[in-house]
């Protein structure tokens, strides 16, 4: 119970989460919340909260996104889940790093960090959205790395291993890490976690 009760561990800066080493993309979105007082003086935000737009851009995605996640493989969410999910990435943000790395069949490591995604709030949500992209037949299985617990999700039956190796995901505290190139993308996000390699912040 006392566990339970802990607060969570200190929110990591964005940049922490990437390597400058062979660095090519790095894209970063602090999420409104984090400009909360300068977001609120803008006219984008009255449009939003203090006339009907909000609710009709709502309305109007919802449909629009139910069609969307009707292409996810294995879906467990709807266009109003899927509207949550957007809303809470343009409150919270995200981080999305690509860098060269000859492990990976294209030679690109790709790794998106979205912010705050396991919270109490947030996680129900957020854990539908990755079994959402799970193939069915894919068997996940846990690694544990540096301390951490890794979910490796392997590529779906008759799946070109060496063409489509799998990808990985892991909670950071509150943050989510997803390794979309494949598996070891994960290596090189915790050496740069725990400052084994240089980082760009």
């Amino acid at each position: 119970a006392s566990a339970d009760a802990a607060p969570p561990p200190p929110a990591r800066a964005p940049g922490a989460y990437a390597t400058r080493d062979k660095l090519w993309i790095y894209c970063q979105f602090d999420g409104l919340d984090a400009h909360e007082e300068a977001w609120s003086k803008t006219a984008a935000y009255r449009l939003l909260n203090e006339t009907s737009l909000g609710s009709v851009l709502e309305t109007v995605g919802v449909p629009l996104l139910e069609r969307l996640v009707a292409w996810l493989p294995n879906r467990k969410i709807n266009g109003e889940e899927a509207v949550t999910i957007i809303k809470h990435l343009a409150r919270k943000g995200f981080v999305l790093t690509s860098n060269a790395d000859p492990g990976a069949p294209d030679g690109t490591r790709l790794v998106v960090v979205l912010r705050q995604a396991v919270t109490k709030d947030a996680k129900p949500v957020f854990g539908r959205l990755i079994g959402s992209i799970m193939h069915p037949s894919a068997k996940p299985k846990l690694e544990r790395k540096e301390g951490r617990v890794l979910v490796v999700v392997p590529p779906a039956e008759g799946e070109d291993e060496a063409k489509t190796p799998g990808w990985v995901w892991w909670a950071d505290g509150e943050d989510l890490v997803i390794g979309l190139s494949h598996p070891g993308a994960a290596d090189a996000v915790l050496a740069t976690l725990d400052g084994k390699l240089p980082s760009v912040e």
